[in-house]
């Protein structure tokens, strides 16, 4: 959905909250697509395939956002 979203003229980032990203095919691909979209994809834990942010800039990027789609 996010690259999508990202098509169009809106900008889209890709939070993840949690504590951890499982290492399958399948969030393989969709991390790729999302690269090759450019799509920004933050985390608040600490990943080499992710962006990693603290709370506090989620909360400030979140404070920023017209829409947030949470799955």
């Amino acid at each position: 959905m996010a690259s999508a979203l990202g098509l169009g003229d809106s900008e889209v980032e890709v939070l993840l909250l949690g504590s951890s990203l499982p290492e399958t095919d399948e969030i393989a691909l969709h991390l790729d697509s999302l690269e090759i979209d450019e799509v920004p994809v933050l985390a608040t834990f600490e990943d080499p395939r992710v962006q990693t942010v603290t709370w506090q800039e989620i909360i400030a990027r979140l404070e920023g956002y017209d829409h947030v789609i949470t799955f």
